[in-house]
C-alpha cells in the first residue's frame, strides 16, 4: 500500500474530524475512543487542537493523537509527529528512533 502524502494526511485529518464533529459530541467520541475506536480518538484530538466546541489544549491533543496512532490510524501518527517532535526538535537524539517509529506507521 502506497505511503500517503503530508498533504494527503492533514486532508483525510481534517475530513474525518469534520465528518465527526457533525454528528457526534465530545462525550460519544470519548466513549468510542475508551472502546478502541481509534479515528474517534483522531477526532478528539483535531477538537483540541482546533479548539471547537472545547478550550484549545494542545496538551490533550497529544494526548489523544497518541491514542489514534497506537490504535493504527496513521494521521494520529503523522499529527503526533508534527505536533510534539517537531516542536521539540527532530535532531534531538532521543526523538529521532521513537520519529522513525511513528513515520513508519503513519
Amino acid at each position: 500500500m502506497k505511503k500517503l502524502s503530508s498533504i494527503s494526511l492533514a486532508l483525510l485529518s481534517m475530513l474525518s474530524f469534520s465528518a465527526l464533529a457533525d454528528t457526534a459530541n465530545l462525550e460519544d467520541l470519548e466513549k468510542a475512543c475508551n472502546a478502541s475506536d481509534g479515528t474517534a480518538c483522531e477526532s478528539i484530538a483535531k477538537a483540541y487542537e482546533l479548539g471547537t466546541n472545547v478550550e484549545t489544549n494542545f496538551d490533550k491533543a497529544n494526548i489523544y493523537h497518541q491514542k489514534a496512532c497506537e490504535l493504527n490510524i496513521g494521521v494520529g501518527c503523522y499529527n503526533l509527529i508534527q505536533d510534539k517532535f517537531l516542536q521539540n526538535g527532530v535532531n534531538s537524539p532521543k526523538n529521532t528512533k521513537k520519529l522513525k517509529e511513528l513515520f513508519n506507521k503513519a
